[in-house]
């Protein structure tokens, strides 16, 4: 009978379980800890402080696109070793299967004044623009910095208050991505 019960409950957990498999394009979010993170933390309150976007490479392995000083592509478990306590959270944005053409993103500069549409990027800026202007799918709406908590510390760079931008928080909650995985125990906000 207990077996009877076990297969049952393994049967329900597949049947309407959501599928859980990293794919190409997904979008990889975590909490580091630098400076820069502690920035985004007091600019958006949460703990969400980097991403980047999943690529797959030729030879089948995963890693992930990302801006950190500089444009990285850097193995997937590197890049969750990397983050503090190894927590992280993946979020999928279509079930449809794309291709990020990655190597037209190596050696852009990093974006130290935070201006979309430029040639450099920052890291929520990076899948922001990946999605908008490969896939025409704008995932969020860029707010003014001055929606965000500006008292706080941010960079050490004149950063106008009407100026709109991106942070991780503001993918990690979009409405048009759904997390697939997670490795918080609660909401990382």
């Amino acid at each position: 009978m207990k077996k009877l019960f076990y297969l049952i409950v393994l049967i329900l957990c597949v049947g309407c379980g959501k599928d859980t498999t990293l794919r190409e394009g997904d979008i990889i979010f975590q909490t580091e800890v630098n400076e820069e993170s502690k920035a985004w933390r007091n600019l958006t309150g949460s703990d969400i402080t980097h991403c980047g976007i999943i690529v797959k490479k030729d030879d089948g392995s995963y890693h992930v696109l990302h801006m950190h000083h500089n444009m990285m592509l850097t193995p997937l478990g590197s890049f969750i070793n990397h983050g503090f306590k190894n927590k992280y959270s993946v979020a999928r944005v279509t079930d449809k299967e794309i291709k990020i053409d990655f190597k037209k993103y190596m050696g852009s500069d990093k974006d130290y004044q935070l201006r979309l549409n430029n040639d450099s990027y920052y890291n929520a800026e990076l899948v922001y623009h990946i999605y908008k202007e490969d896939f025409g799918i704008e995932l969020c709406t860029p707010r003014p910095l001055c929606e965000y908590n500006i008292d706080s510390t941010f960079v050490g760079y004149y950063i106008h208050p009407q100026q709109p931008i991106v942070t991780p928080y503001d993918l990690y909650v979009s409405p048009k991505v759904r997390t697939i995985q997670s490795h918080y125990e609660k909401d990382a906000k």
